[in-house]
């Protein structure tokens, strides 16, 4: 009896040993899941099979895999747009929040930073920043984020009544927040030494405001002033807006740009780049109390360079209820009409190069390092840099190419060739919805561009 128990037992060890062999041997034989796995078109695999190196296969596999993800999977990754500092996001994700695009350099630039102290220094504690930039520049993006994210001393209750914050501003036991600086946030920065003052805001001491002055990259700006001009007039030539950069390169003789400025003080400029030279290096310029604050870091670093403003003007940073304002920050009939575009739609469209070199020819860039003012350009590094912008204009000129995936393996050359306009083409996206893009000035419309159309 004894000896039939113990044949049983070791009966029933090997027979638990062959089924986790088995079982092994079977999940090894299955092949692995890849999670989101998409299926690329059939031209895009013959394409794929063309090419002769398994690194090149996988290099181009990612490009075109990117591509079938659609336009807001770059944007998703940067930054989560519901709840974006509360929610448990991931390592790389926190980092990739933090990360500037590589052509604005490694960190947040602010200028005239060393002002800070001397201000605080010569004023009360009823002093105030108040934002100050060209339109389109982010002056509301600033506004929301100053407002929300730093608490300044001697600030109105906010749970009473207009009536009575007024009474407590009058008797000097309160003061708000302007939502710019008294002289008008657009106009020149002449208008700061000018009897002109916004009518909401007369009640603020002038020498304690701090104007933060919003800089924005010239050719990002310059496209933005195509879609909502303001009262700046100047000629533009349909969707290849604001090509050409130099006006008297226009067929027409209508190349007159000026700026229409408070109770029609019209002011003459040779090019956007000159406006854009010239407003900004009077505040650059100026002597008097002023700090300027690049757009890109409020939009990559929102949290660093709010935090690096408030200290500046005396405030309390709220480190644990930071809001980087999802939603956009200017929207309706004032700012072009829509709904404005939001912080994901930002992120994605100002961190690719590719769209800061959309439509921009060699006579472009040729006009902008000659015509650019340099001090400004260099400080906050908006350069062109040499290598991309051959790279843009190399693939411009091929941009409307169709290759034949199913003739015999392609050559080196026709493989780069189609991966560098592949590359390209993944950044120019319209940020409108079902509107057109332009490609070195030629429209296309999207479905021209579909993945199914393009490889055949």
């Amino acid at each position: 009896t004894v000896l039939a128990l113990v044949v049983q037992f070791i009966c029933f060890v090997l027979h638990i040993r062959e089924y986790h062999h088995d079982s092994n041997k079977h999940q090894l034989k299955s092949p692995p899941v890849q999670v989101n796995q998409l299926i690329l078109s059939s031209a895009e695999e013959v394409f794929l099979a063309a090419i002769v190196s398994i690194e090149g296969q996988n290099e181009a596999r990612q490009v075109l895999t990117a591509r079938a993800r659609g336009p807001g999977e770059k944007a998703k990754k940067i930054e989560n747009p519901v709840n974006s500092l509360s929610s448990s996001l991931t390592a790389s994700h926190k980092k990739l929040r933090t990360q500037l695009p590589t052509m604005y350099g490694e960190d947040i630039v602010l200028g005239g930073i060393d002002r800070c102290a001397p201000f605080r220094a010569s004023t009360s504690l009823f002093r105030r920043a108040a934002v100050a930039g060209l339109f389109n520049s982010g002056t509301n993006l600033l506004h929301r984020l100053l407002r929300v994210n730093c608490v300044m001393p001697m600030a109105c209750p906010q749970d009473i009544k207009p009536k009575a914050m007024k009474a407590m501003m009058d008797r000097h036991e309160c003061i708000g927040y302007p939502f710019q600086v008294p002289w008008g946030k657009h106009n020149p920065e002449n208008y700061r030494r000018s009897a002109h003052v916004v009518p909401q805001l007369a009640h603020f001491n002038r020498s304690e405001i701090l104007p933060i002055v919003v800089i924005k990259d010239p050719l990002s700006w310059m496209r933005s002033m195509c879609r909502v001009p303001y009262t700046v007039h100047f000629p533009r030539q349909g969707k290849c807006c604001p090509v050409p950069l130099n006006p008297k390169q226009f067929n027409s003789m209508n190349n007159t740009i000026f700026v229409r400025w408070r109770n029609n003080h019209i002011i003459h400029y040779s090019s956007l780049l000159d406006l854009w030279n010239t407003w900004y290096s009077d505040y650059w310029y100026s002597h008097e109390p002023r700090v300027f604050v690049r757009y890109e870091d409020l939009l990559f670093q929102p949290k660093r360079t709010t935090q690096s403003l408030c200290a500046c003007v005396g405030g309390k940073f709220m480190h644990d209820e930071f809001d980087p304002i999802a939603e956009p920050a200017k929207s309706g009939r004032g700012h072009g009409g829509g709904e404005g575009t939001s912080r994901v739609q930002a992120l994605e469209k100002y961190s690719s190069e590719s769209i800061r070199y959309a439509n921009f020819e060699a006579t472009d860039f040729d006009f902008y390092n000659r015509s650019a003012h340099h001090d400004l350009t260099n400080f906050f590094r908006y350069i062109i840099n040499p290598i991309s912008a051959q790279f843009h204009l190399k693939s411009a000129a091929q941009g409307k190419q169709k290759f034949d995936g199913t003739a015999s393996p392609m050559s080196n050359h026709v493989i780069n060739l189609i991966l560098e306009v592949l590359v390209i083409k993944e950044g120019l996206r319209d940020q409108r919805e079902g509107g057109d893009i332009s490609y070195a000035c030629c429209p296309f419309s999207h479905s021209e561009w579909s993945r199914k159309n393009f490889l055949v």
